[in-house]
């Protein structure tokens, strides 16, 4: 597991905040950036994210609906919509970061509800911090 991968789980459960995130993610260069998108969206698939999540998610990221990386989800298969997303220039990076950090967190905290609410196995919900 790299660093990140601990990183985004603790963003997602609220143990890094937005702010150490967004601004950890802005230092990271391009290349680096886009695989930290494509882990979030497939932890984001992972946790059941699903289209229905957009929304909520565009509402915790505080981004405009009409942003194109929020515009592209809200907008057909998530699935789908996603990998457009993970293709976006440099400049949507940020906005994606955000979108898909809360996509995720949507997700996750339905999963530990619903599937994990007796305890569970997923090292991310019991490691400890």
């Amino acid at each position: 597991m790299n660093n990140y991968e601990d990183l985004l789980n603790q963003l997602a459960q609220g143990l890094v905040t937005k702010e150490e995130g967004h601004r950890w993610f802005s230092g990271l260069a391009e290349g680096e950036q886009r695989d930290v998108l494509g882990k979030l969206w497939f932890f984001a698939a992972q946790a059941g994210a699903r289209e229905s999540d957009v929304d909520v998610a565009i509402a915790r990221a505080q981004l405009k609906p009409s942003f194109t990386p929020c515009a592209l989800l809200r907008n057909g298969r998530l699935k789908i919509q996603a990998a457009k997303v993970l293709g976006l220039p440099l400049a949507e990076h940020e906005k994606s970061f955000r979108l898909l950090s809360a996509l995720f967190q949507v997700a996750d905290e339905r999963r530990r509800k619903e599937e994990c609410k007796d305890g569970c196995s997923h090292w991310w919900h019991t490691k400890d911090r």
